[in-house]
């Protein structure tokens, strides 16, 4: 299956879960923020990030990911420059 863009953000609010799901989420995905993450992922790398970080989160914990659709317009604001969505304009 081919990959599709995906944001994927959380909000954890122990230090070291939210530093074990960064070091993770920073392997596959490029981050904007320590919590948001734009990433071009296939299922099986979804299910990944599921399965290793599912574990770790506590029930105060939240985890997402949107599947970003290239057929939808998307307006971007910022300065900085986005790796994987460059034909994208994103607002985040």
């Amino acid at each position: 299956m081919a990959d599709i863009p995906v944001l994927i953000g959380y909000d954890i609010k122990d230090p070291k879960t939210r530093n074990k799901a960064l070091y993770r989420l920073r392997k596959i995905c490029d981050s904007r923020q320590k919590s948001v993450f734009e990433c071009w992922v296939d299922e099986q790398q979804l299910g990944d990030i599921y399965w290793q970080l599912t574990p770790l989160m506590s029930d105060s914990d939240t985890l997402f990911w949107m599947p970003v659709s290239r057929s939808r317009q998307i307006i971007r604001l910022g300065q900085s420059e986005s790796l994987l969505f460059s034909d994208f304009l994103l607002v985040a």
